[in-house]
């Protein structure tokens, strides 16, 4: 397979005739012919996405396969990036957006994208996902396989596949060249990594994965699924899903809900019994009780000379090669790693990329999950070279100065689910950190994975599993509303495993940059020889709840006041006033927070009946409604309301909604809601914190023989506490 090979040749008819159908629709839809809601679900099925402000500009989405480009595709990026008002942007699923683009321009950039093999067919919706890879994959000195041939087989045999194209919800999917696992397999509905078993190729598979509000790690499906059958194995795996997944409530229709519901056994045997009815029996299912074989060992491999770049150049910056070259397979070429800022290209430094590439590589660029991006197969001899030209014209990469990578997404600037300025913040801290010595950043390069940045609780930049992870709310202080950022920390995914980061204490926006600081300066004074970031915080906070006495509830009172203790006389970094706590970075005016519809997924909108306890009541998605103190008086003076808070013992502890029933049980379920009477026509408005367990409420309450109740869900996002409400 050739180094330069991507998934898709230029001008392949498949491409083009993606790009004439989404043309004809928007066609159609401009004539009158097409409902919006129908050609709403046709654009978003071709990676077209309304964005923020409303009905204005759009996104556009391009997958790049496996994150792999060519120079000429990097540079057909560039062109259309030049004729769009933000450039280009790098997602976390090794994808590349164009934001801000006039509907009608959108046609000619599908088929511009076509003629370089590239397209934007289900960059959104109910489908396969873009499928990602490790960064490394077919370079890597640790791989048992070139893995490329075969993700190039699998991305050709699920796109446009019908029986993926209408998934209950989306999945992504993800493909990790070794058990070092770059491609977090683990956060993934479908993980897939590499090994060779007696010298046959093939893959470890998982399911079930995935962050987001609810995060979970997923399962082992199967210990050994040789190459060959990979594309026919996750095949299997979607016809399960398709059949047995919940298409109702999107809230609870990823796949880790479906096997969380009927269990992993099941769900193996599902897949089973697909799997061989294709006359295919070549899987080991995965069995406890026996050992799977690890092609490499990772703990030799971690010291061996492969990695060693002490011999390098020595007019290269040491720093700058620390942080951005990697030797690869075969011997004597290197990968160099490059962070643009918030992961934007212009159109002038994407086609600087592209040239490097060509110069001095083999002309393949990737980019991967953290938004950076390589120029592979660069000889040694060249470094020093590729180190001069690069820096010449100004450089696009931000890893030399910044000692730790700080990765956001777009958030409230953008994006229909965003709460805060999440990409606003990122270029702040940055600023911040570059005030610091080199003596406070030096300790801090273990953090590998960087600082995360999250706009909402969705946890597109992986939050849920960085070291440090800062995820973006609202609060309410003297009645306004004031940005706010979940400070999450010791977090970690490699080797194929996983630990959540734990939230311990939230604070105003403003306030984030000088609390990072203090953190990392805290990290230099008190960490133990060679103990990581994520180990220190773990230990500084409390964060391991099973080394610890007492109830949950007081490990978690623990935690907030020792991080409490920690961020005592905390201020705003830009030394604003206490007005100033009241507007979020990037804007100068009072910060209001808003939520749009998700266009993560085609859909049809569900009809759904107006609140007829308060017409006013916002709706923030299909089955989640925002209230207010104001509203729950209301519902509480409303005899003909029954108002039920379904937060956990945890949550009650700190204070509860006076008047309102209280089901004591740590997850809302049907055993629970089984326990209580309901009346056939009985007005319900289950509340809680943020909406979810009140939706898993009345997902329970309806599958218990009440679908005649009408029932809200509210999360009341408003207030700090206490809750007790008179």
């Amino acid at each position: 397979m050739s180094m330069n090979s991507t998934a898709y040749e230029p001008g392949e008819t498949i491409l083009s005739n993606f790009a004439t159908q989404y043309e004809e629709t928007l066609a159609a839809f401009e004539r009158g012919d097409m409902e919006a809601e129908q050609f709403r679900t046709m654009r978003i099925g071709h990676g077209v996405h309304s964005q923020r402000p409303p009905s204005v500009a759009f996104m556009v989405r391009v997958k790049l396969p496996y994150g792999t480009l060519s120079s000429n595709q990097m540079r057909v990026l560039a062109e259309i990036a030049s004729q769009t008002p933000e450039g280009l942007h790098i997602t976390s699923r090794e994808s590349v957006e164009f934001h801000g683009v006039e509907l009608a321009d959108t046609p000619a950039i599908l088929h511009r994208l076509a003629e370089f093999g590239l397209t934007t067919k289900e960059a959104g919706g109910n489908s396969f996902r873009n499928v990602v890879a490790c960064p490394m994959a077919g370079v890597c000195p640790f791989q048992p396989y070139d893995l490329r041939p075969h993700l190039r087989s699998f991305v050709r045999s699920e796109i446009g596949n019908p029986v993926i194209r209408m998934l209950p919800r989306k999945v992504k999917v993800a493909f990790s060249g070794c058990a070092k696992d770059c491609a977090l397999v683990r956060l993934h509905d479908i993980g897939l990594v590499a090994n060779e078993v007696d010298g046959r190729p093939g893959f470890r598979v998982y399911v079930g994965g995935g962050m987001g509000t609810h995060p979970m790690v997923a399962q082992p499906l199967a210990a050994f699924v040789p190459t060959e059958s990979a594309s026919q194995f996750v095949l299997a795996v979607a016809l399960v899903f398709d059949r047995l997944g919940e298409r109702h409530n999107r809230e609870r229709s990823r796949m880790k809900f479906l096997i969380q519901e009927i269990g992993l056994d099941r769900f193996r045997n599902e897949v089973r019994k697909v799997y061989v009815s294709e006359q295919r029996d070549d899987v080991a299912w995965w069995d406890e009780t026996k050992p799977h074989p690890i092609t490499r060992d990772l703990a030799t491999d971690a010291v061996s000379s492969t990695w060693d770049l002490s011999y390098l150049p020595d007019d290269v910056p040491a720093t700058w090669v620390r942080a951005c070259v990697k030797r690869q397979y075969p011997a004597g070429l290197l990968t160099i790693f490059l962070s643009p800022h918030d992961g934007d290209l212009t159109s002038t430094e994407a086609t600087r990329l592209a040239n490097l590439a060509d110069t001095y590589g083999s002309g393949e660029l990737a980019v991967t999950q953290s938004q950076q991006i390589l120029i592979r197969n660069v000889p040694e001899a060249l470094l020093t070279a590729f180190y001069n030209e690069f820096t010449h014209h100004g450089s696009v990469d931000r890893s030399e100065q910044e000692g730790v990578r700080v990765v956001s997404c777009p958030g409230a600037e953008t994006c229909n689910l965003g709460l805060t300025r999440s990409r606003d913040l990122g270029r702040n801290l940055r600023r911040r950190l570059a005030e610091l010595s080199e003596a406070e950043v030096e300790p801090t390069r273990d953090l590998l994975f960087g600082i995360r940045v999250n706009g909402c609780a969705h946890s597109c930049c992986h939050i849920r599993v960085a070291p440090l992870g800062l995820m973006g709310s609202t609060a309410k202080y003297n009645d306004r509303s004031v940005p706010m950022y979940t400070i999450l920390l010791g977090g970690g995914a490699l080797n194929e495993s996983v630990r959540w980061s734990t939230p311990v204490i939230r604070i105003p926006a403003r306030m984030v940059p000088e609390a990072v600081a203090r953190l990392l300066g805290a990290y230099q004074d008190e960490r133990h020889t060679d103990e990581s970031f994520a180990n220190w915080s773990t230990r500084r906070f409390a964060l391991r709840e099973d080394q610890r006495n007492g109830s949950r509830a007081e490990q978690r009172a623990l935690r907030l006041q020792l991080a409490q203790s920690f961020f005592h006389g905390l201020h705003a970094s830009d030394e604003r006033t206490e007005e100033g706590l009241f507007q979020d970075w990037g804007s100068d005016t009072a910060f209001s927070w808003f939520v749009g519809r998700p266009e993560c997924d085609n859909m049809p909108e569900h009809s759904s009946q107006p609140s007829p306890v308060h017409p006013a009541s916002s709706r923030t998605g299909d089955s989640t409604w925002e209230v207010t103190t104001e509203q729950v008086q209301i519902w509480r003076k409303n005899s003909s309301v029954r108002l039920i808070d379904v937060r956990s013992f945890d949550e009650y502890t700190h204070g509860h909604v006076a008047g309102a029933e209280w089901i004591s049980v740590e997850r809302i379920g049907d055993v629970a809601i089984s326990t209580v009477s309901f009346l056939p026509d009985e007005m319900v408005v289950f509340i809680c914190r943020t909406g979810h367990r009140s939706m898993d409420a009345c997902v329970a309450l309806r599958s218990n023989g009440h679908p005649g109740a009408f029932s809200l869900q509210g999360g009341i996002l408003s207030w700090e506490g206490p809750w007790d409400i008179e």
